[in-house]
């Protein structure tokens, strides 16, 4: 098991899953969904850094989500 924080806004939820979940798998989880109430236009980063859904995130990591079109105007304003 792997221990994952999720950030989206103020809010974060912290939650154990297995070590074979991906990214994807951990963000599209119904738990941490319902907790932090994100949809599904969304990009996920980590350290300012976007991950792909398929990889794969160490214990004890921070996934920062954020709406894709916020995302969109950070990359145009810099």
């Amino acid at each position: 098991m792997k221990n994952i924080t999720v950030m989206y806004g103020p809010q974060e939820a912290t939650y154990d899953f297995p070590d074979q979940f991906n990214v994807g798998q951990v963000i599209r989880d119904p738990r941490v969904k319902a907790t932090l109430g994100y949809g599904d236009n969304i990009t996920v980063l980590e350290d300012g850094a976007s991950m792909p859904l398929e990889s794969f995130a160490e214990d004890g990591t921070t996934l920062t989500v954020e709406t894709a079109a916020n995302r969109k105007a950070q990359l145009l304003a810099a």
